[in-house]
């Protein structure tokens, strides 16, 4: 029986999903109702996000497999087919299997961190259920806070895939993998050559 799967590079996905992002911020109008901006920025958000949780998975999947970190190997596994968050995975993988904590308070990794709590903020909504008081006194209840939503821009979103690449420069830092070295790391993984700028 033949092997219908399709099998490719751990990068190849990646790759796909970053030119994804790259065109859908590409594709927001400027010319549209903010509704409709805001409609795809939410989408490009959602997007940024999920390039660097596809980069975080399959990047760690190569390492433990490497015999320096084989060790690691049962844990990292475990964590993925359980489904462990993104922010459990930024916390404990650099340091558990390179050895090396991201310090979520520079630049570079507070930066993402803070794109991922906007997405969670979208992604996971709850309605706040608020009440505001109008000239009368007239009372509307059950509202919902907005701002996350409303807060989306293309000035920020135009930052996204530099906000990826800098957080995926602290990652092939802490593997151990030389400066100079980081934009060529990053062409392999994400398909963007050193020299050209993300759009």
């Amino acid at each position: 029986m033949a092997d219908s799967r399709s099998l490719a590079s751990p990068h190849s996905l990646i790759w796909h999903y970053y030119e994804c992002l790259k065109r859908q911020i590409r594709r927001v109008p400027t010319d549209a109702s903010d509704a409709v901006q805001k409609q795809e920025l939410a989408l490009a958000l959602f997007l940024a996000v999920s390039v660097v949780e596809t980069f975080i998975n399959a990047f760690f999947r190569v390492v433990i497999e490497e015999d320096d970190y084989r060790v690691h190997r049962e844990r990292v596994l475990k964590d993925i087919e359980g489904r462990a968050s993104l922010e459990a995975k930024i916390k404990e993988w650099p340091k558990k299997v390179l050895g090396q904590k991201l310090n979520p308070s520079t630049p570079n990794v507070k930066r993402f961190l803070d794109l991922k709590d906007h997405r969670n903020a979208l992604m996971h909504f709850v309605s706040s259920h608020e009440t505001i008081e109008l000239a009368g006194p007239v009372y509307i209840h059950g509202l919902a806070d907005m701002s996350a939503f409303e807060t989306l821009s293309l000035e920020s979103a135009v930052e996204y895939p530099v906000i990826i690449r800098n957080f995926a420069f602290e990652i092939f830092a802490a593997r151990g993998i030389a400066e100079e070295r980081l934009p060529h790391s990053f062409h392999r993984w994400f398909g963007e050559p050193p020299s050209n700028p993300a759009f």
